[in-house]
């Protein structure tokens, strides 16, 4: 008789909320929507309902994150103002 295990881990990517990505972007909620609806930032999913959160991966939100300081300190080495 052979018997087989099924093993189920979880490997998703963390998550972070609505409220979380606009302190790591330092952006307002109508920013974080623009940003949606522009393609600049993709969720993860959304929670159900008409008004369910929007979940990002963290990893995609420190990497815009990271981005847009990028962006804006090349903005301001272009006009010498660092």
């Amino acid at each position: 008789m052979t018997t087989t295990i099924s093993v189920v881990t979880n490997h998703e990517e963390p998550t972070v909320t609505t409220a979380e990505a606009m302190a790591l972007l330092g952006l307002d909620r109508s920013a974080v929507i623009r940003y949606i609806a522009l393609g600049r930032l993709t969720p993860a999913r959304k929670l159900p309902g008409v008004n369910g959160a929007y979940l990002f991966h963290r990893a995609d939100v420190v990497a815009l994150a990271d981005q847009r300081r990028a962006d804006l300190q090349a903005a301001l080495d272009r006009i010498g103002a660092s």
